[in-house]
């Protein structure tokens, strides 16, 4: 028998693959396929490894200190070879550690040492459930909660989850009363909706618009590799296109639509179940590891069809994978921020062209690389500038608050036309992406400022609840009575936030309903999904609220749009603003009139001539788009040029600024002229949790280059690290490549 070793990936932060000998009992290197998952011994604890490899080994190899791997968890492999090709090319192209990257291509249940049939077991959970044989004696119900658990299992005869019932707000407290009354019993059954149903078109087909019919016709066919862009203005059925372009494919063909958030799921899965059925599942990270394991193995079985996800479901395996969806391609979210740090609408486009499966990307305002791939021929762009219903765009009206007095940030014209539109029983729309009653707290007498004890920022006013927080640490501090510089005034809130305006307009309109929708408003999916059933329901009402606004929901009886402050956007440091900025406004400006009813947006700003806003006046996107691309191309920037970061944190910034020098100094030497450096610099926000950051900007014309040195740079330093002391001040590092975020 030729000697081998194996190579395997470990979950800890290591560049590097671990070679162990195979175990006593299988010798032979047959039972060591790649994707399977091993038990193994890392210094005195166990972890559970993934093999990637089988590697001949000469004799004099075997001598070395190799430790045999103590079990073999898997009769077959977890990770087929498309998704063992995937985490190896996010190996090379991120320089992300191999055993972070394999493990986030696996289940939760599967990252435990359990064996695989142990695992499958997961596939059945525990229910709580009404008891077959109540105790007609048990004592009657004193809690209101204890009999609204009781209704509740009721309505759902086939029992609930406990995640469920924690969800829907009951406690462990109330099941174990109603268990120890002999009302309700705990019974373990498949998870639900593990079983499939044939695709089925439930409800009848709108009829395509002649843009949406001519774009479906060149969207690509199956069993090839092509990816196609569709840029449709908000309105204009995307997602209409997307359905018919499944329902053309094969029925076998199995289709992965990627969407950034969770927030989106809901809403994009009743369209894709009411056209296919049951054939249709969702995969995220809030549901409970047996739903996502559930899903993950009816995936590889071919047992669904259709599968929603966020950016993780890119490592899903699947047995007849025909295409993929990446809706809202633009959005950051796709860009994962810590290990591994992958963009998945990139590894997407990785994943079609090594299974040669078409994709299609869609987004009413394209990234600048999407749009750049198109004019390099590499993708094809098919565009959509009506909406379907044939209703005329909303028209976007600038409104010059120089002069104007405003009402918490509301203008007199904007207040005017929200009376009109709600008398008409209508929805009005206030964008506002600043969460809190106001950013800041200050003295008027010494002009003090509650800022954060941990981080280099300003804390955020919360009037309800009388208190301070930082929105990058999450610290919160109580409100003083004084200020605690002068001890003479009473501190006054300086700026609007969400709950401001929410406060302004239920005093201005107070028989209509205000519903503020951000983050803290929607912090649960539960409370998300309460929300947008609340906003489906009443009519009229006002919706204030962030960016959470922008993320492809859709209401039909919202008619005005109002953009409170877009100014900041206007004036940012970081060289991706414009084309954030044109592209948070423009998504939330198409909220307006999507149905049968006209819309209209209006936008306040104190800077009217600026040709930003101009432009955005205009909706032309495709402009903003070329003057951007022209910008960057004179200033050597993403997307001509690739970039990546090295981000640097320590307990203070003397050991930040110099580890980051020295890291600089070395792949300066190690890349011998190869790549641009510039820095290092701290970040916008230099402190946060106590700890200093700054980064350096790592930058090449020739991206193959970039990727290429940078990853065995990293191997390098880190096997030089390994040896050397501990850094001062606790210096870390990290790479990041292709940033969205560069300040």
């Amino acid at each position: 028998m030729t000697p081998f070793r194996i190579q395997i990936a470990l979950p800890i932060p290591s560049f590097s693959l671990y070679d162990y000998l195979p175990t006593p009992t299988h010798p032979g290197a047959e039972h060591y396929t790649p994707g399977k998952r091993v038990l193994v011994p890392v210094g005195t604890r166990r972890c559970v490894g993934l093999i990637t490899a089988i590697v001949p080994a000469e004799p004099a190899e075997l001598e070395l200190a190799y430790k045999p791997i103590l079990r073999l968890l898997d009769d077959a492999p977890v990770l087929d070879a498309h998704i063992l090709s995937l985490c190896h090319w996010i190996v090379d192209y991120y320089s992300s550690f191999p055993g972070d990257t394999y493990q986030a291509a696996l289940p939760p249940a599967y990252r435990e040492a359990l064996e695989g049939r142990c695992v499958q077991d997961k596939l059945r959970e525990e229910r709580l459930i009404l008891s077959q044989s109540p105790d007609n004696n048990a004592p009657k119900l004193r809690s209101q909660g204890q009999q609204g658990l009781l209704d509740h299992l009721q309505a759902n005869p086939q029992g609930c989850t406990l995640p469920a019932l924690r969800t829907a707000g009951f406690t462990r407290a109330q099941v174990n009363a109603l268990a120890l009354k002999g009302l309700v019993e705990r019974v373990h059954a498949p998870l639900a909706g593990t079983s499939s149903q044939s695709p089925s078109s439930r409800t009848s087909q709108p009829e395509l618009s002649p843009e949406q019919a001519a774009v479906l016709a060149r969207l690509p066919p199956a069993n090839a590799f092509h990816c196609a862009v569709v840029q449709g203005v908000t309105g204009s059925g995307k997602t209409e296109v997307y359905l018919r372009w499944i329902q053309h494919l094969p029925t076998s063909a199995q289709v992965l639509v990627l969407v950034p958030e969770i927030a989106l799921t809901p809403q994009l899965a009743q369209r894709f179940e009411a056209r296919f059925g049951d054939a249709v599942v969702l995969y995220h990270s809030n549901q409970t590891p047996a739903a996502r394991l559930s899903v993950w193995t009816r995936a590889r079985k071919g047992q669904v069809r259709i599968v929603i996800g966020t950016r993780s479901s890119i490592f899903l395996g699947f047995k007849t994978l025909g295409a993929i969806i990446v809706d809202e391609e633009h959005d950051g979210s796709f860009k994962q921020q810590d290990n591994p740090r992958y963009h998945a609408r990139d590894a997407a486009v990785y994943r079609a062209w090594t299974e040669n499966i078409p994709i299609v990307l869609g987004s009413a305002t394209p990234s600048l690389e999407t749009l750049l791939n198109c004019r390099k021929g590499r993708y094809s762009l098919h565009r959509m500038r009506s909406r379907a219903t044939q209703a005329k765009p909303p028209a976007i009206h600038i409104l010059d608050t120089r002069h104007m007095g405003l009402e918490t940030g509301l203008s007199t014209p904007l207040l005017t036309r929200l009376h009109q539109h709600l008398a008409n029983g209508k929805q009005a729309l206030l964008f506002l992406n600043k969460r809190g009653y106001a950013p800041v707290l200050y003295c008027p007498s010494c002009a003090w400022m509650a800022t954060c004890r941990q981080c280099d920022t300003r804390l955020t006013y919360y009037q309800a609840a009388n208190a301070l927080r930082c929105h990058h640490c999450d610290s919160r501090y109580d409100v003083p009575a004084i200020c605690p510089a002068c001890k003479t005034s009473t501190l006054k809130p300086l700026g609007i936030g969400t709950e401001s305006i929410e406060e302004t307009l239920a005093r201005e309109f107070p028989d209509v309903r205000v519903i503020r929708f951000d983050r803290d408003a929607a912090s649960t999916q539960t409370k998300l999904e309460r929300l947008l059933d609340e906003i489906r329901a009443t009519q009229p009402c006002i919706i204030i609220g962030t960016q959470l606004l922008a993320k492809g929901h859709d209401f039909p009886h919202l008619t005005l749009v109002g953009i409170v402050d877009p100014d900041p956007g206007l004036f940012s440091s970081d060289f991706r603003a414009s084309e954030k900025t044109s592209q948070l406004l423009l998504q939330v400006a198409g909220r307006a009139g999507r149905a049968h009813h006209t819309g209209e947006v209006f936008l306040q700003t104190r800077f009217p001539d600026h040709p930003l806003i101009q432009l955005l006046a205009q909706q032309d996107y495709d402009r903003i788009a070329d003057n951007e691309l022209h910008m960057r191309e004179h200033a050597g920037l993403p997307p001509y040029t690739a970039m990546a970061l090295i981000r640097g944190e320590a307990r203070l910034a003397a050991p930040c600024e110099q580890g980051l020098q020295a890291l600089m100094t070395s792949l300066s030497h190690f890349a011998a002229g190869q790549l641009t450096l510039h820095g290092p610099f701290p970040t916008a926000v230099a402190r946060k949790k106590n700890r200093f950051h700054a980064h350096i900007w790592v930058s090449s014309s020739n991206r193959k280059q970039l990727t290429s040195v940078l990853h065995a740079w990293c191997i390098a330093e880190s096997a030089r690290q390994r040896g050397a002391p501990r850094a001062p001040g606790g210096f870390r590092w990290l790479l990041d490549v292709d940033p969205l975020d560069t300040i």
